[in-house]
């Protein structure tokens, strides 16, 4: 039975082939720029390194730094060497790149030349620490520090790191009088043995600044975080290396409140999204590794950004993507950016397939052996779109996003109870039935109160969480379920990867301080109410000031949010959300549907939305964005714009170049079912039910609504524990526990070998071994054989003592190929 298997397994392989090296650029620059464009420096001996840019007829980019002449035009307020310009007198001046006769001019204003540059503890020598990684979490930045020495997570409370620092209590950390005998600096260079290893040299630039600032009597310089810098600016903003092995250097600007800049490049840190397509080093150098798309993240003091990186493939023929037609505007999308990183698209999905992945992808379920036969037979060239259009009105599909929306919104009956599970999840499954558009659906949930026994939405709020933290963690559930941003790492601290602020968050939690919680007459009931007291503390005290709040503000808007006096601070809330004008919540959505429908966000992972995140086709998501809000948030009409798009449409075979392509909708990505997806399927193939619970005797697991309910076959293959507003919650992972299981679990092989079983149905009808076979193909993989398989499965009979065995033999090895399996 094993042989039999894997010979059908083989039958299915993809090819894959290396694609050929991509020719060097050639031609003359037809313009040049050169960046920064405008920079202001402050102090004397202050500094700016520049990148010259040529830009050629056929739209390419090319790095000419090292060939530019760079020199100054009108009053001598800076001197050139290289590529940086260096403060010399107050006023105003012009930096002139030269290539040829090709010219770019930036703009330098230089202010107190004349005096040594102010030092700053905040700016100048907490990036050293975090350069040097002395205070990120796995050093001295941990919660409680390391070898008695804590500094503050990434340097984000400079206030709390100068005391730490200056008022040692050993009297060692620094030492004025002599400052080479400081800890602070033979720690890091192994002067002293140090659990953190070399962090670096004597003769580095770190080692120099830190000696100059403890000469200078380790001075402060009071600034608040949050206004001692405005911004950082990177270039270039996004890059194409032409080949691999080519490098490309990116440069750091921090913009201060005052409008002073600061080359900070060899104090930032840089990592790569993916090492396999460009690395990046300590000094900013990104190098291109292999054809494909990256991004690499920037982090300086509180800013953020990226570099978005690109590094071709081979160019290809048009015909390479003849065979992609768009059927509407997402494959418009989806093929203009296919050209883009030049990989060819696979062929259309057969009908079989097509049919299987739909009824999946829409309603949780396969197809019968009658509906797959119909499909296959019908010559109707319209009929897929006729069956999308039915399985957007089945029952199923009721049954199927109901089971996503209980997960996502943490259905369980651990923190609901019994009874708040049921009332939730009945009113969860109306709102699918009745279609209704998905910014009400929201917009209830946020503003929900009353009792969890008799208000659907309110269970939303019953978390099990309630308590001081209870206003922090609906801001992060909220933030995450309908914005697709999860900000909670700003709830410690200002977030590492994301300019949100520690206050950020917090203005954001405060929507919720007034949302509490009581006990019901009944047991375990929960109420949920808008009180008309409650308020946040800051996370940061002034011991100056008395009568703290936070004042609720939304995300990335600091205007302060006026409330009517009686408001439930949830509705505005609500309302900001859902707005059409939102830049978070038609995105997020959007991402999820087409996560579901095609195994990937465009941005992945769908609830992770930032800026050092970025998405792999943003042109394709803002549309669907748009869609959503022309369609009233009717999903139905996303969702079947998605399903009838030829990118949807793929057949999941790749070819030659596009086998390790998983981004771009090149072809369909086979994904392992549901755990109840599964079991159902596994259900209707052997037709033997199953009994769940306290619940009717052949219900569909897709259709349970607790997912508590005892089942080792779902919980061996992962439902969610709906723990978390998260669907990584659930993992396309496998282990060999769910290979024994399916192989040799009762499950299976209960159901092959059960009485009133489909198999032993068609052996005690007689039925030829051609019409058995091709009934069991229908029933597992919705298609029927092919001529190799069909005469491998009739060897099969031959070769069994009885047609009993060999029918039995035949769907055990359907049921445990990887084409069943997985939705393809």
């Amino acid at each position: 039975m094993i042989l039999f298997a894997l010979s059908l397994l083989a039958l299915m392989a993809p090819a894959s082939a290396a694609p050929a090296p991509r020719p060097a650029a050639a031609g003359q620059p037809v313009r040049l720029t050169i960046q920064p464009a405008q920079v202001k420096l402050s102090g004397r001996g202050t500094s700016q390194r520049f990148l010259v840019f040529g830009e050629y007829a056929d739209g390419r980019k090319r790095d000419l730094t090292s060939t530019a002449k760079l020199s100054t035009s009108g009053p001598p307020t800076v001197t050139v060497q290289g590529n940086r310009a260096t403060a010399a007198l107050n006023g105003a001046a012009n930096v002139v790149a030269s290539v040829g006769a090709l010219k770019a001019a930036a703009k330098v204003t230089v202010q107190d030349a004349q005096v040594d540059a102010k030092w700053s503890f905040a700016n100048d020598v907490v990036p050293i620490f975090t350069k040097a990684g002395c205070n990120t979490g796995g050093c001295h930045g941990s919660p409680s520090g390391r070898g008695g020495f804590r500094l503050s997570l990434f340097g984000y409370e400079p206030d709390y790191d100068y005391e730490r620092i200056t008022a040692d209590k050993n009297g060692g950390r620094i030492n004025k009088n002599r400052p080479q005998d400081s800890l602070l600096l033979k720690k890091p260079t192994m002067q002293t043995p140090h659990g953190g290893g070399m962090r670096f040299k004597p003769t580095s630039p770190f080692y120099a600044k830190l000696i100059d600032w403890l000469k200078s009597g380790a001075p402060r310089q009071e600034l608040e975080f949050d206004t001692r810098m405005a911004r950082i600016e990177i270039y270039p903003k996004d890059w194409t290396l032409d080949r691999a092995g080519q490098a490309q250097q990116v440069l750091v600007m921090a913009v201060r409140d005052d409008g002073s800049t600061q080359d900070v490049t060899q104090y930032a840190r840089f990592s790569s999204n993916n090492d396999a397509v460009a690395e990046v080093d300590d000094e900013g150098v990104i190098t291109a590794a292999a054809p494909g798309e990256t991004s690499v993240m920037i982090r300086y003091l509180g800013g953020v950004g990226v570099v978005r990186v690109k590094v071709p493939r081979p160019p290809l023929p048009a015909a390479a993507f003849a065979n992609f037609t768009p059927a509407n505007y997402i494959d418009q999308h989806v093929l203009a950016k296919l050209k883009e990183v030049r990989i060819p698209p696979s062929d259309p999905a057969a009908d079989s397939e097509f049919l299987r992945r739909a009824y999946i992808d829409t309603c949780g379920i396969t197809p019968s052996v009658d509906e797959a036969r119909r499909f296959l037979d019908d010559k109707d060239p319209q009929k897929r779109a006729k069956l999308i259009d039915s399985l957007l009105e089945r029952p199923e599909f009721v049954d199927y996003w109901t089971l996503k929306w209980s997960d996502l919104l943490r259905n369980n009956s651990q923190a609901k109870q019994g009874k708040g599970l049921q009332v939730f999840y009945r009113w969860l499954r109306e709102n699918v039935r009745a279609n209704k558009p998905y910014d009400q659906f929201a917009r209830e949930l946020i503003t929900a109160t009353g009792s969890g026994f008799r208000s659907g939405p309110v269970n939303w709020y019953v978390t099990g969480e309630f308590g001081a933290d209870y206003p922090l963690y609906l801001a992060s559930q909220t933030s995450q379920v309908f914005l697709g941003l999860r900000i909670d790492c700003a709830r410690c601290h200002n977030h590492p990867f994301e300019a949100w602020s520690q206050m950020d968050y917090y203005r954001f939690a405060a929507f919720f301080a007034r949302t509490k919680n009581k006990r019901g007459p009944d047991e375990n009931e929960e109420i949920i109410f808008a009180a008309n007291t409650g308020d946040l503390k800051p996370p940061r005290l002034d011991p100056k000031k008395d009568g703290q709040v936070v004042e609720p503000k939304y995300l990335g808007d600091m205007t302060t949010v006026d409330f009517q006096a009686d408001e439930d601070r949830r509705e505005a809330l609500a309302r900001w959300i859902t707005s059409s004008s939102n830049p978070w919540f038609k995105r997020a959505i959007a991402n999820r549907l087409w996560n579901n429908f095609m195994g990937r966000g465009i941005v992945q992972p769908v609830d992770d939305v930032r800026l050092t995140n970025p998405a792999s086709n943003d042109p394709l998501l803002d549309a669907m964005a748009e869609k959503a809000v022309q369609y009233k948030f009717n999903l139905k009409g996303l969702m079947r714009d998605i399903l009838m798009s030829r990118a949807y449409q793929t057949t999941s075979v790749a070819n030659k170049l596009n086998a390790e392509d998983r981004t771009y909708a090149s072809h369909a990505l086979p994904r392992r079912l549901y755990a109840e997806v599964l079991l159902d399927a596994l259900v209707y193939a052997t037709d033997v039910p199953e009994k769940f619970g306290p619940y009717e005797y052949g219900r569909r697991a897709i259709s349970i609504p607790d997912n508590r309910v005892g089942s080792e076959f779902l919980d061996l293959f992962g439902r969610a524990k709906r723990e978390v507003a998260c669907e990584c919650e659930r993992s396309e992972e496998t282990n060999v526990s769910m290979v024994l299981n399916l192989l040799t679990g009762g499950t299976v092989n209960g159901r092959i070998t059960h009485p009133q079983g489909r198999v032993a149905r068609a052996v005690n009808a007689k039925k030829p071994p051609k019409e058995i076979i091709e009934e069991f193909y229908l029933a597992t993989l919705a298609r029927r054989p092919t001529a190799k398989e069909e005469a491998l499965a009739l060897g099969l009979f031959q070769k069994a003592p009885n047609s009993k065995e060999g029918a039995e033999d035949l769907m055990w090895a359907l049921l445990n190929m990887k084409e069943f399996l997985f939705n393809h």
